[in-house]
C-alpha cells in the first residue's frame, strides 16, 4: 500500500515565485562573479561596423564586433549575452552597437583553430559603450 504522506506536498503559486525568484538571483550573481573573474583586460574601441547577432550550436545568444583600438590596429570581439537577459535587454545592447561608436570591453584575449590558422579574439565580459554603465 502506498504511505501517500511521505509523498511531498505541490507547491503554491507563491511557493514557486519565490523558487523562481531565488534561482534568478542565483544565477545573476553566479554569472558576475564568473565574468569578474575572467575579466582581465580593457580596450577601448571604435567599431567599424554594426555589431552582427549570432547564435551558438548551445543557443547561446553572441554578438560579434569589429572595430579599431585607439593605436589603429584591428580586433575581433565577441560577447555572451548573460542567460538572465531578456530579449529586450539584449536588444538595447545590439540597437547600441553602430558603426563610429566609442567602446569600452573589459575581458580576455581567446584564441581557436578555424582552417587550419589560429585566430586570436578578444572575449568581452563587460561592454561599456560611449559614457552608460557597462553591461555585463
Amino acid at each position: 500500500m502506498i504511505d501517500f504522506s511521505t509523498l511531498p506536498r505541490p507547491k503554491s503559486a507563491a511557493e514557486r515565485q519565490r523558487d523562481e525568484d531565488q534561482r534568478v538571483t542565483s544565477q545573476v550573481a553566479d554569472d558576475l562573479k564568473r565574468r569578474r573573474e575572467w575579466n582581465r583586460k580593457s580596450v577601448a574601441l571604435t567599431l567599424v561596423r554594426q555589431a552582427e547577432w549570432r547564435y551558438t550550436n548551445a543557443g547561446t545568444s553572441t554578438l560579434q564586433l569589429r572595430g579599431e583600438r585607439n593605436d589603429g590596429r584591428p580586433i575581433a570581439i565577441t560577447w555572451f549575452a548573460p542567460e538572465h537577459y531578456t530579449q529586450e535587454q539584449i536588444n538595447a545592447v545590439y540597437n547600441q552597437l553602430t558603426k563610429g561608436s566609442r567602446t569600452t570591453v573589459e575581458g580576455y584575449w581567446g584564441s581557436s583553430a578555424r582552417d587550419a590558422r589560429l585566430r586570436t579574439t578578444f572575449v568581452a565580459q563587460f561592454i561599456q559603450i560611449g559614457d552608460t554603465p557597462r553591461v555585463p
